[in-house]
C-alpha cells in the first residue's frame, strides 16, 4: 500500500505472481531493475506499508505451512541487498486472536 493506504500491488501465489525478489521503488528513485530481481514495483508516496499475510486451514498442520510461507517473506534496504534469496526469522509470530480453536 502507498502512503495513502492505496493498494499499489498485490503478489502471491492468487495473484499468479512469480516467486523472487521484488524491488520496492518510491516516486523518486530513478534506477534499472538490479540482477536477481524478478520486478521494480513502483510505488507513488515514499512511504509503504507491506502487509504479509498467509492463510490458515483449521488444521494442526497449517500453523506451520503458515509460518513457512511468511518466512519467505520480508523487507530490507537494497544497500543491504545480496545474490540468491533471503529467509526471514517468523518463530516469533504470535497466534491471531481471531482463530477459533477447538
Amino acid at each position: 500500500m502507498d502512503g495513502f493506504t492505496n493498494v499499489v500491488h498485490q503478489l502471491g501465489s492468487g495473484d499468479s505472481t512469480p516467486g523472487g525478489k521484488h524491488l520496492l521503488a518510491g516516486p523518486e528513485w530513478d534506477g534499472q531493475r538490479p540482477e536477481g530481481f524478478v520486478d521494480v514495483l513502483r510505488v507513488p508516496t515514499n512511504l509503504t506499508w507491506l502487509v504479509p499475510r498467509s492463510f490458515l486451514a483449521p488444521t494442526p498442520e497449517s500453523r506451520p505451512r503458515a509460518l513457512a510461507v511468511l518466512g519467505q517473506v520480508g523487507a530490507y534496504p537494497l544497500s543491504e541487498n545480496r545474490p540468491g534469496l533471503r529467509g526471514f526469522d517468523r518463530s516469533r509470530c504470535r497466534r491471531t486472536p481471531y482463530i477459533r480453536r477447538e
